[in-house]
């Protein structure tokens, strides 16, 4: 189960179309609201949230520690178009530089949750 976040809805759900062809169940939020009300709702059972960096009403990180702050911390693949960003932005959490192939994004799942994705 993954819930991806992008303020793009067309990068959300090109993503989401990614990941369901491969089976994963996948929820979509394009704004922080949305994600917050759906990690209220099934937190518990998001295996992975494949969240933007850089989005314009908030930022990536700082919507996961609000993710967090609910007692269940996610695990977290950052996807962003902006390299430079990616290396101050999230220390500690693995980022895929976008645009990204089905296969970089399965591959890079895959080594995040500690299973075979593909």
């Amino acid at each position: 189960h993954l819930l991806v976040i992008d303020d793009e809805p067309m990068i959300a759900n090109v993503t989401r179309r990614m990941l369901a062809a491969r089976g994963h169940v996948v929820r979509v939020a394009s704004r922080p609201e949305e994600a917050l009300g759906i990690w209220a709702e099934h937190g518990a059972t998001i295996d992975l949230v494949v969240c933007d960096i850089a989005m314009a009403q908030m930022r990536g990180p700082e919507l996961i520690t609000r993710l967090a702050d609910s007692g269940i911390t996610p695990r977290v693949l950052f996807i962003t178009g902006y390299s430079e960003e990616a290396t101050r932005s999230a220390p500690g959490h693995p980022v895929l530089a976008k645009p990204f192939t089905a296969a970089a994004l399965w591959g890079a799942i895959s080594d995040v949750v500690g299973t075979n994705s593909q």
